[in-house]
């Protein structure tokens, strides 16, 4: 890979002084530093996960996935790993048949602690600044992205049924019953330009860098078009005290609709089961997917299921 690295390089107008591999995931990332100091994040769009297919992977989507993030840097003040196009004026450079893409490295901290009043409220700020601009948004003809709706939940039902990872009977039970109670509720769901666009469904710690008391967002791979409190489901802390915070920020930017309890609960079941298509594929997946099935089943799908609050609770 580092030598198809280095031969992606040199489509692009920089004169590589160092390129050192960082990490291994949906994507092989290298960090490049040119000759005059600027600093890089190169991409080489090849998955350790066989799930992902042509509508994650191939070169139409990820040039989308390159242009909303080149329009969130441009148009907006939400600091994303903004793209640079290769010598062809296009964002994807195809060696050796992967997929290869350059954005700006950003610095910054993870952080491995509960969440601040200030922290959520960062959060809130970003969120709601990334779905108005997204509601507002006129999509290219040729964009393409997948779609997190109700097929994306029998998708995953499907897998889950020729899964051959041991798993709790009462808990694929409870999984498919509340699969069904989802698929249902998105089904219902009308798709406006205040509902529905384009989302990033993973902002999660791991994507999230702080930097001089500022809130950056990384990894635009797992982004497409979705409902706007799918997001909202992903990102809301889990501390109850900082729960409104977190709401409030992002109120000010996209309004929220009178009855966003019920719906952000109902999205954030939605988000765990879609998200089980991928959970059930991922190596290593027998060491903590059962325990994560249980663990939802006995208590968010369960109280789900039963109409009982569970994200909003005193």
């Amino acid at each position: 890979m580092d030598s198809i690295a280095r031969n992606a390089l040199q489509f692009y107008p920089i004169e590589c002084k160092s390129i050192d591999f960082v990490r291994q995931n949906w994507n092989a990332v290298y960090k490049v530093v040119d000759n005059k100091n600027a600093v890089y994040c190169l991409r080489l769009h090849q998955s350790i996960n066989p799930i992902l297919g042509e509508e994650w992977m191939g070169k139409s989507a990820i040039n989308s996935e390159m242009e909303w993030m080149y329009v969130l840097s441009t148009e907006t003040d939400v600091v994303v790993p903004s793209p640079y196009k290769n010598n062809n004026d296009e964002f994807v450079t195809v060696t050796d048949g992967i997929n290869c893409t350059l954005v700006k490295w950003l610095d910054g901290e993870h952080i491995n602690r509960a969440y601040t009043k200030t922290d959520a409220i960062l959060l809130g700020n970003m969120v709601g600044k990334l779905h108005k601009q997204s509601s507002q948004w006129t999509i290219p003809n040729h964009f393409s992205r997948p779609s997190y709706d109700e097929v994306s939940i029998m998708k995953s039902l499907k897998t889950l049924e020729k899964s051959e990872l041991m798993l709790n009977k009462d808990s694929k039970t409870i999984f498919r019953t509340a699969a069904m109670k989802v698929y249902d509720f998105l089904n219902s769901l009308q798709k406006t330009n205040e509902t529905w666009g384009m989302i990033h469904t993973d902002i999660v710690n791991e994507n999230i860098l702080f930097h001089n008391n500022e809130m950056y967002l990384l990894d635009f791979g797992c982004c497409g078009f979705g409902s706007f409190l799918w997001d909202v489901a992903v990102a809301i802390p889990s501390e109850m005290d900082i729960k409104y915070e977190f709401l409030t920020a992002y109120d000010f930017h996209y309004p929220l609709p009178s009855n966003y309890e019920g719906l952000i609960e109902s999205f954030y079941v939605s988000m765990y089961i879609a998200y089980f298509d991928f959970f059930l594929t991922q190596p290593g997946a027998i060491d903590w997917v059962p325990k994560l099935l249980d663990d939802l089943a006995n208590n968010e799908f369960n109280k789900y299921l039963n109409d009982k609050r569970f994200l909003f609770t005193t």
